[in-house]
C-alpha cells in the first residue's frame, strides 16, 4: 500500500518540529513556569491562527469542484469555528476577557504564517499565480494540516511532562487537553484524508510544490512557537543565547568520527525511552578504572589498550587486547589516502565524507549567533579523517572550527598518505589542553564574576565508548545515537542515560518564573556540572541544534 501524501510529507520534514519542542514556550509551559501575562499573549496569537484557518477554508471551498468537496471544506470550517467558540468559553470561565478585534495585534511571526496560508488558499505559491483553480484547495489543506500537526506534537509532549504545579490550575490542563483530545486528532485526520484525496491527481511538479508548501508552513508555525516567551532570562534554552548573554565562555567539543561521519554500522537512532541504571553513580570506581587523567603523552597513548576496568566490563581476552594495541598503532592512511590530490578535495563534487543529517547546518549556523569568535569555541576531534577532508566536508573555513586531526603531507598536490602531524589518542588530554588555553584567553575579556560563579561551560558531543570519560567530565555530555557498548559501560558505573528534552523540562522547573535581576539569571541558568552521573541522549543533529542554537 502506497504511503499517504500527509504521512510522506510529515516523515520528510518532522525534524523541524524539534525546534518547537525545545522552544522556551514549550519548556516553560511543561515545567509550570508560564506567567499569566505570557499565557494570555499566547492565547491571543493562537486565536489569530484559528481565524486564518477559517478564511483559508472559505477560499478553498470556493475553488473546490463538486458538491461533495465543497461540503467537506464547509464541514472543516464549521469544526474549526466550533473549536474557537469552545476556547472562548474556556477563556471566559477563566475570567479572561478577549480583546476587541481592532485592539488585537498579531505578532510578526503570526502575520507571516497567516499571510502564507492566505497566499496558498489564493493560488499564489512562490510567486506562481498560474495554478489551476481546482487544485488550489490541496495547497491550502497542506498549510493547515502541518500547522495542526505541530500543535498536536507540542501539546502531546507538554501533556506527557506536565508539571504537578498545574493541579490547581484547571485552565492550563484543559487547554492542553483541548489539543491532545480525540476530537482534535479526528479533525487532523479528516484534513489529512481530504489532502490525500485532492493530491491523488497532482503531477510530479505539482507534488513538489505541495511539499514546498508543507515544509514552509511547518517552518513558519514552528517560528510562532519559538517567538513565544522568547526571554532568555526565563528559559534555559537556547543555550548559546542564555549562556552567551552572561558573557561567559562556552566551549563545544565534538567527536567527529562517531557523531558527524555517516558511516555504515556506526550510527543508530537513540532509544526514545529514558534509559536509567539501577546502580548509583560510582565515581571513585570509575576514576580508578579509567585513570586519574593526569597521564603523560606516552601513558595516554598506552591507554589505547583496554584497562582492567574495561576488560572486566566487556570481557576482553589477552590476545584480543594485544591485537587492539597493534591495530591502534598502525594507521591505515596509506591504504585509504595514498594518491589523494588537493584538486580532488576541492573540485570533486560531493565531499568524501558523508555526514549525518543536520550536522553541516549546525556548524554553519554557529557563526551567525554572534558569540563564536569572542565567547564560543568549537573543537572537532577526529582520528580517521584529515583536517582538509573535514573542513571541506563541512564547507566551513578554518577560522570557524578548530579541527584536531592528522594532517596529510602533499608532494606536488598529491598525498602519499603520510601524516605530518600525529594526534594524541587521549581525547580527554586534548580537551583539558583546550580549556587551559581558553582560561588564558579569558583574562583578556571582561566578565561579570558574580558570587564567584564564573567558569567555562563545556559541552561534549559523543557517541562511542572512546568518548565516555570526556562525556562525563563535560558540564553537558550529549550522546547522539545509541551505542550498545557505551550504554553497557555506563550501566556498569551507574551512569544514567536521560533524554535531553525530558531533563530540560525537569531543570526548567528549578528556574524562577520571574527573574528581575541579572544576578539571579546567571546563578540559576549555569548550574550544569561535570560528573553528575547523567548523560543526555538525542536522536539527531537537529535536536542538538534546537537545544544549543534554537531558531
Amino acid at each position: 500500500m502506497a504511503e499517504s501524501t500527509a504521512n510522506r510529507c510529515l516523515s520528510q520534514f518532522w525534524e523541524e518540529m524539534l525546534f518547537a519542542l525545545y522552544s522556551p514556550f514549550a519548556l516553560c509551559f511543561a515545567a509550570g513556569k508560564m506567567d499569566t501575562k505570557s499565557l494570555r499573549h499566547y492565547i491571543s496569537q493562537n486565536r489569530h491562527i484559528l481565524e486564518a484557518y477559517v478564511e483559508a477554508y472559505k477560499k478553498a471551498e470556493g475553488c473546490a469542484v463538486g458538491g461533495d468537496d465543497k461540503a467537506a471544506m464547509r464541514f472543516l470550517q464549521t469544526r474549526v469555528m466550533e473549536k474557537m467558540f469552545a476556547l472562548d468559553k474556556l477563556l471566559r470561565d477563566w475570567g479572561y476577557d478577549l480583546p476587541e478585534k481592532k485592539k488585537k495585534i498579531p505578532d510578526p511571526t503570526t502575520v507571516k504564517y497567516a499571510n502564507f496560508l492566505n497566499s496558498a488558499a489564493s493560488g499564489e505559491i512562490e510567486g506562481n499565480t498560474q495554478i489551476e483553480r481546482s487544485k488550489i484547495p490541496v495547497y491550502a489543506l497542506a498549510a493547515i494540516v502541518v500547522s495542526m500537526r505541530v500543535y498536536g506534537r507540542v501539546y502531546y509532549m507538554i501533556g506527557n511532562n506536565l508539571s504537578p504545579a498545574y493541579n490547581n490550575h484547571d485552565f492550563c490542563k484543559r487547554w492542553v487537553e483541548n489539543y491532545t483530545s480525540q476530537d482534535f486528532k479526528g479533525l487532523v485526520l479528516r484534513n489529512e484524508a481530504l489532502l490525500d484525496k485532492f493530491s491523488a491527481s497532482l503531477t510530479g511538479y505539482e507534488m513538489a510544490q505541495l511539499e514546498t508548501v508543507y515544509h514552509q508552513a511547518m517552518k513558519l508555525q514552528v517560528e510562532c512557537f519559538a517567538a513565544e516567551l522568547y526571554r532568555p532570562q526565563r528559559s534555559i534554552s537556547p543555550l548559546i543565547y542564555v549562556h552567551g548573554g552572561s558573557k561567559r565562555m562556552l566551549t563545544i567539543f565534538c567527536a567527529f568520527d562517531t557523531t558527524c561521519a555517516a558511516l555504515q554500522g556506526q550510527f543508530t537512532p537513540s532509544q526514545p525511552a529514558q534509559q536509567t541504571s539501577a546502580k548509583a553513580f560510582d565515581y571513585p570506581r570509575l576514576r580508578a578504572a579509567l585513570g586519574t587523567g593526569e597521564d603523560t603523552k606516552e601513558q595516554a597513548n598506552a591507554r589505547a589498550v583496554p584497562s582492567k576496568g574495561f576488560k572486566k566490563v566487556f570481557g576482553f581476552k589477552k590476545d584480543r587486547a594485544k591485537k587492539n594495541a597493534v591495530d591502534a598503532s598502525v594507521a591505515p592512511w596509506e591504504v585509504y589516502f595514498e594518491g589523494l590530490t588537493l584538486e580532488s578535495l576541492e573540485f570533486g563534487g560531493e565531499p568524501i565524507i558523508p555526514l549525518q543529517n543536520g550536522c553541516r547546518r549546525f556548524f554553519h549556523k554557529i557563526p551567525e549567533s554572534g558569540y563564536l569568535t569572542k565567547y564560543t569555541d568549537i573543537h572537532l576531534v577526529s582520528y580517521r579523517w584529515s583536517r582538509d577532508q573535514i573542513t571541506l566536508a563541512l564547507a566551513s573555513g578554518s577560522n570557524v572550527l578548530n579541527v584536531h586531526s592528522k594532517e596529510l603531507a602533499y608532494n606536488r598536490s598529491v598525498s602519499p598518505g603520510v601524516a605530518i602531524r600525529e594526534v594524541i589518542q587521549d581525547k580527554r588530554g586534548y580537551c583539558k589542553e583546550v580549556l587551559e588555553g581558553s582560561r588564558k584567553k579569558s583574562k583578556t575579556l571582561k566578565y561579570s564574576q558574580i558570587a564567584n560563579d564564573w567558569k567555562h561551560l563545556t559541552v561534549y558531543i559523543g557517541g562511542d565508548v572512546g568518548d565516555f570519560r570526556c562525556l562525563l567530565e563535560a558540564d553537558i555530555g550529549i550522546v547522539i545515537g545509541s551505542c550498545p557498548s557505551l550504554r553497557k559501560l555506563g550501566d556498569h558505573f551507574g551512569v544514567k542515560f536521560v533524554p535531553l528534552l525530558h531533563f530540560l523540562i525537569q531543570k526548567q522547573k528549578l528556574v524562577k518564573s520571574v527573574l528581575r535581576r541579572k544576578r539571579v539569571m546567571m546563578g540559576c541558568t549555569h548550574n550544569w556540572g561535570a560528573f553528575s552521573g547523567n548523560l543526555y541522549t538525542v536522536s539527531t543533529w537537529p535536536e542538538i541544534e534546537a537545544f544549543i542554537l534554537g531558531l
